[in-house]
């Protein structure tokens, strides 16, 4: 649902060592790992959810996804001069 998918984003930013390469725990895979079994805690409080980190980890992928596909869209309009309609 949106409210989890908001949820797993503000979640998903506090542990910047899943994305931030100038993080000290970036390369550590037992700091990442542990983030993502945090994160997957916390996403199963809510009734009815049952993720496991694998799950988080595509879910992550998933959005990361999304929002280069967009940004790609959003770079090719500036270029062509398309409005915001052609997007």
């Amino acid at each position: 649902t949106k409210s989890l998918t908001i949820t797993l984003i503000g979640l998903y930013e506090l542990h910047t060592c899943l994305y931030d390469v100038k993080n000290k725990f970036y390369s550590n895979k037992h700091a990442r790992v542990e983030a993502l079994n945090k994160i997957a805690q916390r996403l199963n409080e809510e009734p009815g959810v049952n993720f496991t980190v694998d799950d988080v980890k595509k879910k992550i992928a998933n959005l990361r996804s999304q929002f280069n596909h967009e940004i790609c869209k959003i770079n090719e309009s500036k270029r062509s001069g398309g409005g915001t309609d052609n997007i």
